[in-house]
């Protein structure tokens, strides 16, 4: 079991940052209660060589600290478990570096790209995970570039449970 730490921003415009690829994410949820969520996942990279992964992962509804448990599991199982599982999402997720502090500080970002069906629209989020209090305490301190809008990490209506009830 492990602590996860992060913030949760919108994004105001597509950034120029240096790509280390993208997975193709479909998840979706078994249960969702007051205290915690529990989902399945893949990940599908979109170039050779094409090695898919699939995880079960429970996670309390904590803001920024939150407890998370990820199990890998088998496509035979993640194919099962999708039969079971409501409020599905897509998203293009990107992975990049962040930058700041004149590039003496780093920090790894996904921002996620969700395909909202029938809605024609597209939403875009950027997270941030920290190893540790300290990283976290330290990241808060940086002044974020002009891409990155409200820190929405609180807000409900900004987790992958509930964006495809946007308007």
């Amino acid at each position: 079991m492990s602590k996860e730490i992060e913030v949760k921003y919108l994004v105001k415009e597509i950034p120029r940052f240096d790509v280390y690829g993208y997975d193709i994410v479909s998840q979706g949820y078994l249960s969702v209660s007051d205290t915690c969520e529990v989902r399945i996942r893949k990940m599908e990279p979109p170039t050779p060589p094409f090695n898919n992964s699939y995880a079960l992962t429970i996670k309390s509804l904590d803001d920024n600290f939150r407890t998370e448990v990820e199990k890998e599991i088998t496509k035979e199982e993640f194919d099962e478990l999708w039969k079971l599982t409501s409020n599905r999402i897509s998203k293009n997720r990107h992975y990049g570096t962040l930058k700041l502090n004149g590039g003496k500080d780093r920090w790894k970002f996904e921002l996620d790209e969700f395909i909202i069906p029938f809605r024609d629209k597209r939403f875009l989020l950027v997270e941030v995970e920290f190893k540790d209090l300290e990283d976290y305490n330290r990241f808060n301190e940086c002044e974020l570039p002009n891409w990155i809008g409200d820190e929405v990490t609180t807000d409900s209506r900004y987790k992958n449970r509930n964006i495809r009830n946007l308007q």
